[in-house]
């Protein structure tokens, strides 16, 4: 499963995001902030793709992290 995790970076970004109209990024970032982390199915925002292609942006911004965790066998 993957997950994402916001970084201290993209903790101080977020305000800045919402100075240049970049919203939806700065929703992502919050909903990591007080979630912790979150799977793309998780962030309800925007569609599943529009979060996908954010989530690689701020990914590349080193705005969050992409964590894996393995699945758990019974």
């Amino acid at each position: 499963m993957e997950y994402y995790v916001i970084t201290r970076l993209g903790r101080q970004i977020v305000p800045l995001l919402r100075e240049k109209g970049r919203d939806d990024e700065a929703d992502i970032l919050d909903y990591l902030r007080l979630n912790g982390a979150a799977t793309v199915e998780q962030i309800t925002i925007l569609n599943e793709s529009e979060v996908r292609l954010k989530l690689r942006i701020l990914a590349r911004e080193k705005w969050v992290k992409r964590r894996r965790m393995k699945a758990l066998s019974s």
